[in-house]
Order: C-alpha cells, then sequence, then structure tokens
C-alpha cells in the first residue's frame, strides 16, 4: 500500500495521519525484526529528527504520475508511505555502509538467541564495529535477554549483574547504594572513617558508630518499644546520627537487625531522610523483605515521596526472578498511580520464572514397573531438570494498570501498547505543519 501526502487543501487530517503512522512506527521498533531497524533519518519542519527506513529518498512522482519530489519509506506494517519535500520533510539522512552491509547481513536471520548471537559477532567483527554499529549490538543483546533471561554472556555485556537472582544494571544498583568503583571492585563509602564533617558540622562515621553502639545498648534496656513515648524517642535519637554520608552504614545495621521492632525504628528513621538513597532503600524493604509487617510499614512511608520518583525506583523490580517480587512492585506501582509505570507493567504482565519439576526424580529414587505379562523391572531415578520455566500471568500487575490507566485489555500486550502509542506518544512529540 503505498500513500501520498502533501496536499495543502488538506493538510491538517492528512497531517494527523502521517503523525500516527510515523509515531506507529516509531513505537514498534523494538518488536521489529534486525533488518527493519531503521538507520536512514527523515529531517521535518522545526529541525525534528525521526528515525526511518528509507526505500527511495528522491522519487520524482507521485501516485498520480504527476512530477513532484518525494521521499518513499517504509512503515511498521510493511507499507510504503510518500512525504512530499518542502511539506513536511524538510530533507534525509541516508544510512552508513556499515549500516546498509548490516542490513543485508541481518534480514534472513531469525528471531532467536543464536541468530541474534551471530548478528552480535558479525558487527564486532566489522572494522571499527562495536562503536559504529553499538546501537545494533545493543539491540541484539537485548533481544537475547528477552528471549532467554538468563544469558549470563548477554546480560554482562549489556552491564548487568546477577544480585540475589536478579539481574540488575550493575553500574546503577551500586551506585545508588553509596559506592564508588575501585579498579574493577565495587567498594562501600562506609567501608573506611570519612575524614570530613559533613552537613555543618554533623558526625563523622566514627563518631556515628560509637553513638550508634551507644544507642543500641539503650535500645536492649527498653521495656516495650511499642509504647509510643519510648519508639518516637528512640527514632529521634536514631535520626541525630543520620546525614547523606552516614545513611549506608545506618541501612546497614537495619539489614543485620534481627528484631522486629528494632527494625521498625531503623526503617522510620531511613525513610525521614526523604533523599534519593533513602527511597532507594525503602522500596527495596517495600518490595523484597521476608516480612509482611516491615513490607506494609515501609508502603506506607513511600506514599510521602514523590510518585513519580518511587515509580522510577520500583519498575526495575519487575523484572525480578522471584515472582513474588514482581507481585510486590505491581500493588507499589498500583498505589503511587504514577504515569511513568505504564510502559514497564505492560511488559511485564506476563514474565518467565522458574518452578520446581513436579516430574523429576530425585538421585537415587528406584522406581518399579510391571508389563501386561506379569513381568518387571526397577529403575534408578535420577537426572533430568529440577526447574522449569513458567509463563505467569501476573495479576497484580494488571490490576496496576487498570488502576492507573482506567482502561482494561486484561493480560493482552498487544493491545495495551497499541492503545500506549496512541495516548502517550503523541504527547511527546508537537509535530506541527506550517501552513
Amino acid at each position: 500500500m503505498c500513500f501520498h501526502f502533501g496536499s495543502r487543501t488538506c493538510s491538517g487530517l492528512l497531517l494527523c495521519g502521517l503523525l500516527f503512522g510515523l509515531l506507529r512506527w516509531v513505537g514498534s521498533v523494538s518488536g521489529q525484526s534486525p533488518a527493519e531497524l531503521p538507520g536512514d533519518e527523515l529531517l521535518l519542519k522545526g529541525g525534528r529528527v525521526l528515525p526511518a527506513q528509507i526505500v527511495e529518498p528522491e522519487a520524482k512522482e507521485d501516485w498520480k504520475g504527476k512530477p513532484r519530489t518525494l521521499v518513499e519509506l517504509r512503515t511498521a506494517a510493511g507499507g510504503k508511505l510518500r512525504l512530499e519535500k518542502g511539506k513536511v520533510v524538510t530533507g534525509v539522512k541516508l544510512a552508513s555502509d556499515e549500516l546498509a552491509a548490516y542490513r543485508e547481513f541481518t534480514k534472513s536471520l531469525g528471531d532467536t538467541v543464536a541468530e541474534h548471537w551471530k548478528a552480535v559477532e558479525w558487527c564486532e567483527a566489522q572494522s571499527s564495529g562495536k562503536l559504529k554499529l553499538a546501537d545494533q549490538i545493543n539491540y541484539h543483546l537485548r533481544r537475547i535477554v528477552a528471549l532467554d533471561e538468563n544469558d549470563a554472556k548477554a546480560q554482562k555485556a549489556l552491564g548487568n549483574t546477577d544480585i540475589n537472582g536478579r539481574w540488575v544494571n550493575e553500574e546503577l544498583f551500586y551506585r545508588s547504594r553509596g559506592y564508588f568503583r575501585e579498579g574493577s571492585t565495587w567498594r562501600s563509602r562506609v567501608t573506611g572513617q570519612l575524614n570530613e564533617f559533613l552537613d555543618a558540622g554533623k558526625s563523622t562515621l566514627g563518631d556515628v558508630k560509637e553513638g550508634m553502639a551507644k544507642w543500641k545498648r539503650a535500645i536492649a534496656k527498653s521495656s516495650d518499644l511499642q509504647l509510643t513515648t519510648q519508639r518516637v524517642q528512640a527514632v529521634q535519637e536514631l535520626q541525630s546520627l543520620i546525614s547523606p554520608a552516614t545513611l549506608p552504614y545506618v541501612c546497614e545495621q537495619f539489614d543485620a537487625e534481627k528484631r522486629e521492632a528494632v527494625q521498625e525504628i531503623y526503617l522510620e528513621a531511613i525513610a525521614m531522610q526523604k533523599n534519593r538513597y533513602s527511597l532507594g532503600k525503602v522500596v527495596d524493604v517495600a518490595l523484597t523483605h521476608p516480612r509482611p509487617v516491615i513490607r506494609e510499614r515501609a508502603l506506607s512511608y513511600l506514599k510521602q515521596y514523590d510518585r513519580d520518583d518511587v515509580a522510577s525506583q520500583a519498575n526495575s523490580y519487575l523484572g525480578s526472578a522471584d515472582n513474588s517480587v514482581v507481585a510486590n512492585a505491581g500493588v507499589l506501582l498500583g498505589e503511587m498511580e504514577s504515569s511513568r509505570a505504564i510502559l514497564p507493567l505492560i511488559k511485564h504482565l506476563k514474565t518467565q520464572h522458574k518452578v520446581k519439576n513436579p516430574n523429576a526424580k530425585q538421585a537415587g529414587q528406584i522406581d518399579t514397573g510391571f508389563d501386561s505379562q506379569g513381568g518387571g523391572g526397577l529403575s534408578l531415578g535420577g537426572g533430568g531438570p529440577t526447574t522449569v520455566n513458567v509463563l505467569v500471568e501476573n495479576k497484580d500487575v494488571e490490576s496496576a494498570l487498570k488502576r492507573i490507566t482506567k482502561v482494561d485489555f486484561g493480560f493482552n500486550e498487544t493491545d495495551w501498547m497499541r492503545w500506549y502509542v496512541q495516548n502517550h506518544t503523541l504527547n511527546h512529540l508537537d509535530l506541527r505543519a506550517d501552513d
């Protein structure tokens, strides 16, 4: 199918159709095959640039055969779109020779882990391929982990690391928790004593450790930490020891504490800091802590933070290998009702998880069997996978989506993505035709 846009008399209606087609194409890039990735660019009036796959940059006639200067491009659905230069498009920028060769190599590759690794290896083998084809390499690595999240080589190439069974961005994970890189090692900023006073003379880490030791001794003598007066006093005393530089150390003490009542005091003092580090810690507690009471307490504190900031921190937990964490993230994001969570929620309506294989035989297990003639025998069990991957529909994620968007497409990711592109992408691009 081929469309032509260029008539000034109906530019308003046609431009809307054009924008929808272009934006639908942009929103569909992640689902395209490697050979269809954009490398060309459309230069639009107003200085904006849109990625495109240009079929013919200098078509000389329109669909009626009239002489015009047009640019023809391919849409996500496989159709063709012709735009007249000077109306919306002011120029085109074609892909490099390297990208043209990449398209030729990948056009017949399938959407499998093995085929995507072929594409990565081909890109890296080209002259300066890691630099010139960095976006394409990144695309294939992301497709690999989408198809197999446990492909450690691809995860590490993307800068991710396995933290308690969950692949997360290593740089963001450690830096958000106050670590710094020293060579190839991440070190906590609280492992050595601070030499400077921070926040108008607040204590150094050494002083805080001493103060914490006294505070713990006082807590141990408290008769009932559930009493309001004792609890408030304990929180206030702990708060007096906390500064941005010592907060990571206090969080470490929270993790090491075994008593639930004392953990609640730590958590309240941490949450009251209301900075990025404390937000990250409280989100982690709300989603992963083994004690439901502590998770509920953390969830209540998060309502004091900016909902968009909370959503930005919580979105990554939707990719957890632990389905209970995914469910907790769905509940939290539903409570926050932030539009920043919509796209991550759509992508995690269904997630793959490892579960115990009910058919797996334990090593050393002896099975007996008899045939129809009365014969029988013994077999020694063992072998076979102990776990299997299952695709889980995340009800809490779906509920969060419905609560935030006020629409319902169930677990149909395609319908959700179509709705998202139509209702959100247009809000972020303001393209207008000049009259």
